[in-house]
């Protein structure tokens, strides 16, 4: 079976919307522009490393930033 730029495109697209991620986010996570998250959207292929973490952080999205307030103040400044 032989698969397209076209359809590797479409599939990675479709994974990243699914994981509710913008082409920023994409672009942040592999280290690339956003301009090359839409070229690999729009048929050019990606090399197989970026290929497969692309996959990888579509099925396992990055923890959240999140900050812990210990004192109680709500994130008053002193």
């Amino acid at each position: 079976m032989i698969i397209t730029s076209k359809e590797v495109s479409a599939e990675l697209r479709k994974k990243r919307r699914a994981a509710g991620y913008s082409q920023e986010d994409m672009a942040g996570y592999l280290g690339v522009t956003q301009a090359t998250i839409s070229k690999y959207e729009r048929g050019r292929i990606p090399d197989a490393a970026t290929y497969k973490m692309w996959l990888w952080f579509c099925e396992n999205p990055p923890i959240a930033r999140f900050e812990i307030n210990l004192d109680g103040r709500n994130n008053q400044h002193a």
